[in-house]
């Protein structure tokens, strides 16, 4: 989802970090390419393919103009215990990512399994199980924060009150499929001085929606403490849990919320969008009406 937002809203949007995902519209509209091309056969997958859809997209006027990524940046990882996500399906999204000129920092040398992986919190490095967070004494936030922000000042305390939900129903209908609320870490220097801040939007995992694991993931990856040092506004979006069509909570990245899944016109895309151009307002304030 995020090398989604990264490509189609790529006007706006100044760079992501990506754990564990492949190319652009990897899925091609196909749940079967999504656990086979996009997971354990990257054999299958033709990034060339990928670039010419995307660049297609962007003719039409679908996605924003692929000359956006040129000198953007990305963060790109991959578990060497990932059992999930063959590190082959990662390597396809730099090769795609830097034929448009984006500037890719890889890890792929940190002993995880699949996973968020922290320095201080969650199942030991090797485990796959959920919240799918792992402790592997690797800090990934620090990391990919310095690398899309150029440096950054180091993570404390983060402040629980500043962790707020907000209604996500205004910006998206539930055949969309998210979730009634979502959640928003705002700095307290944020609060008095807005024009000051960044915005950081970080996509949950499949099986890590608030649905399935609670707040775990919102309270615990990491970049609440570093958001509080830094005025950097977070915004944890939320994908609701549908039984036959998306039980495992994932965001949209094969089609199941419609065929324009990876388009600015997709029913997820657009309501992130939304998000970020429109911020929610929350229980400890009325930040960025």
């Amino acid at each position: 989802m995020a090398v989604q937002m990264h490509v189609a809203y790529s006007a706006d949007v100044n760079g992501a970090a990506v754990i564990a995902g492949g190319p652009f519209y990897c899925a091609q509209g196909a749940v079967m390419n999504a656990l086979t091309d996009c997971m354990s056969m990257p054999s299958l997958l033709s990034t060339s393919a990928l670039i010419s859809y995307t660049t297609e997209q962007a003719s039409s006027g679908t996605i924003d103009p692929v000359s956006n990524l040129s000198g953007s940046k990305a963060w790109v990882f991959s578990g060497m215990l990932d059992t999930v996500v063959q590190k082959g399906v990662v390597e396809a999204l730099v090769t795609y990512y830097q034929n448009f000129g984006v500037n890719v920092t890889t890890e792929y040398n940190i002993p995880g399994e699949h996973s968020w992986v922290t320095n201080s919190y969650g199942n030991a490095c090797y485990l796959l199980m959920s919240p799918y967070m792992n402790n592997c004494d690797y800090d990934s936030v620090g990391a990919f924060l310095n690398i899309l922000y150029g440096s950054v000042k180091p993570s404390i305390s983060a402040v629980s009150a500043n962790l707020v939900p907000f209604d996500q129903t205004k910006y998206a209908s539930s055949s969309a499929g998210m979730a009634a609320q979502g959640y928003m870490y705002v700095p307290t220097g944020c609060q008095s001085n807005p024009s000051s801040c960044s915005l950081h939007v970080a996509f949950h995992g499949c099986l890590m929606n608030a649905a399935t694991i609670g707040t775990v993931f919102v309270e615990n990856s990491g970049l609440n403490g570093y958001a509080e040092a830094n005025n950097l506004v977070v915004l944890y979006p939320q994908t609701a849990t549908q039984e036959t069509i998306n039980p495992q909570s994932c965001w949209d990245w094969w089609g199941y919320s419609g065929a324009d899944y990876s388009l600015k016109s997709g029913a997820q895309m657009q309501a992130v969008y939304q998000m970020t151009t429109n911020l929610p307002t929350g229980a400890a304030g009325t930040w960025f009406q």
